[in-house]
């Protein structure tokens, strides 16, 4: 077990005892075909304002426009998220955009899970 986090070391075994379940939810349990019950890296189940360069693909037909749902994957999660498109000015100025620029990349700020 690590000390620092009080976590258990990848690939190590744990007995696990889950009480107050009903028989119904295990009738096709196999002990031949363990559980896996993982956990996400630490640092990686935190929430914030990520700014992130953004283009639209040239297959999409439409533009894509601030506060509208968007779908992103960022590693190996996906979320939806609503993005505010902006621009960068030559005097380091943030400035928001209302649609995406039709063959250039943009910038974009969202909330959600941070990424290593």
């Amino acid at each position: 077990m690590d000390d620092y986090l009080g976590i258990y070391k990848r690939g190590s075994y744990v007995r696990i005892d889950i009480k107050g379940i009903k028989f119904k939810h295990f009738n096709k349990f196999s002990p031949s075909q363990p559980i896996v019950i993982c956990r996400i890296n630490p640092g990686e189940d935190n929430f914030g304002f990520i700014k992130i360069r953004i283009k639209k693909h040239r297959w999409y037909n439409n533009l894509l426009k601030s506060k509208d749902p968007l779908i992103v994957s960022l590693g190996w999660r996906r979320f939806q998220t609503l993005p505010i498109f902006i621009t960068k000015d030559l005097d380091l100025r943030l400035r928001y955009l209302k649609y995406t620029p039709q063959h250039d990349f943009c910038y974009a700020i969202l909330y959600g899970n941070f990424a290593p």
